[in-house]
């Protein structure tokens, strides 16, 4: 039937070809160029063109389904390549979660590459999968290469670039995890988790400057009613401060602090801090003052053995054993502050008070080693038995001037010193005096007793 409608209009154009042709005989010149024309009737030159018009339609149709051919060729070959691709990435997901770890990263690199080949939109997906199985074999290189390349597709894709953080971080890489964080923040300055690791990477580093900026963002966007963001806040400046101090930038020391105690007005290092830097910069009476209304604000001993260390290098016994005494008046039961009185007795070799002061407090069956330590030392100068005491003190570390043993009530981490951060939790504030710690608490790392307190 197609074959007879074709047939039929082809019949008809040719008749009325002729029939136009025999009613309009005239003919016209056309010129192709002005030397070279051509006479030909007006029927035949509209015959002509509308031959010409109807190859460009046959031309054009078949270009057309060539196209079409091509796709349809290509769609099949890429389905097949699609439909290898999902079945890699499963078997090799498979294979990987089997224990055949090797097998399975390769049927999943299979996939991945079959999957950008066929341009297929779970390409991504796939190379995330397939990065956290490097990342589980332990092969950082490989899957940071590969998600650099899809970081190069989308560099704004916060997911990507925490994936990366993620490698880098396990493969140790700080500087390329601080990148790829700074990155995430340009993108979205408020993102708390970059903002949290960018500040916990430079504390790593010990760039306290670095951490107080972005801890201060943390605090202004996050933890303005967090009292612990703002006491981490504090123990950054509080670090910042110490460095200036240990270049004798003594201004720039100060302000560090005041930014501490603003935001922890009671942090005792920083008050500490601050008495030194009075002390370092030639003002004895604002570091005493300092040290002396802290103790009585806080009860803290540790100002004590400050103002201790301060008076005796004064040659000023006096002020310190009377603010012992004071406050054992104001606190009867503190036997923590008469051990330190005995230990001031003996290292101003008043031997007699020592014992005097020791003697009941042993004799009450107090726990505690580091009182029959303080009363061990006192009866062997006593006695003349300087070489034992002296071997008794290096058997357990102590130097001559019997130093209070010092406890990390975080970790439980028994240190010779106090310090203003713990340097085995690595936290601020928590290292505290032991001085009812046992023989066993000095040689061995414990938790924190819960009766020692300050």
């Amino acid at each position: 039937m197609h074959t007879k409608i074709v047939l039929f209009f082809i019949i008809l154009i040719v008749s009325s070809f002729f029939y136009l042709h025999t009613v309009n005989p005239s003919e016209v010149n056309f010129y192709i160029a002005k030397s070279f024309t051509y006479t030909l009737p007006i029927t035949v030159l509209v015959f002509l063109g509308f031959i010409f018009g109807v190859a460009l339609t046959a031309i054009n149709t078949l270009v057309a389904d060539l196209r079409r051919a091509v796709k349809d060729i290509a769609s099949k070959r890429n389905g097949k390549i699609l439909s290898q691709a999902e079945e890699s990435f499963h078997s090799g997901v498979d294979e990987f979660y089997r224990g055949n770890r090797s097998k399975g990263i390769e049927l999943v690199k299979k996939s991945h590459a079959g999957m950008v080949q066929g341009k297929a939109i779970m390409s991504r997906e796939v190379a995330l999968k397939l990065s956290e199985l490097y990342i589980k074999e332990g092969l950082f290189d490989s899957a940071l290469s590969l998600l650099d390349k899809e970081i190069s597709k989308e560099p704004k894709n916060i997911e990507l670039l925490f994936l990366a953080v993620d490698a880098s971080a396990r493969a140790r890489d700080g500087e390329k995890a601080s990148r790829l964080l700074t990155s995430i923040l340009r993108v979205d300055k408020e993102n708390e988790r970059a903002l949290n690791e960018l500040r916990d990477i430079f504390i790593s580093r010990e760039a306290w400057s670095d951490a107080v900026k972005y801890q201060k963002k943390i605090v202004k966007l996050f933890g303005k009613n967090s009292s612990s963001e703002r006491e981490l806040l504090s123990a950054l400046f509080y670090e910042e401060a110490q460095e200036f101090f240990n270049l004798e930038d003594f201004e720039k020391a100060e302000v560090s602090l005041k930014d501490s105690l603003k935001n922890f007005e009671t942090f005792v290092p920083a008050l500490l801090l601050s008495g030194e830097i009075k002390l370092k910069s030639g003002d004895r009476v604002g570091a005493e003052k300092i040290w002396k209304t802290n103790f009585e604000k806080l009860q803290k001993v540790i100002f004590l053995l400050y103002l201790e260390e301060f008076y005796l290098s004064n040659s000023d016994p006096d002020k310190i054993i009377q603010l012992y005494l004071d406050a054992i008046i104001s606190t009867p039961d503190n036997v923590k502050l008469k051990l330190l009185l005995s230990r001031l007795y003996l290292r101003l070799e008043s031997v007699d008070k020592a014992i005097t002061e020791l003697e009941p407090i042993t004799k009450d069956s107090v726990e505690g080693f580091y009182g029959h330590l303080l009363l061990g030392e006192a009866y062997l100068r006593r006695s003349n038995g300087e070489g034992a005491a002296l071997s008794f003190q290096k058997a357990l570390g102590f130097d001559k001037e019997l130093p209070p043993p010092f406890l990390c009530d975080a970790c439980g981490k028994r240190l010779k010193s106090w310090s203003g951060r713990c340097p085995n939790c690595a936290l601020w504030g928590k290292v505290r005096m032991g001085l009812n710690l046992t023989c066993q608490n000095l040689t061995e790392k414990t938790e924190a007793p819960k009766e020692i307190t300050e």
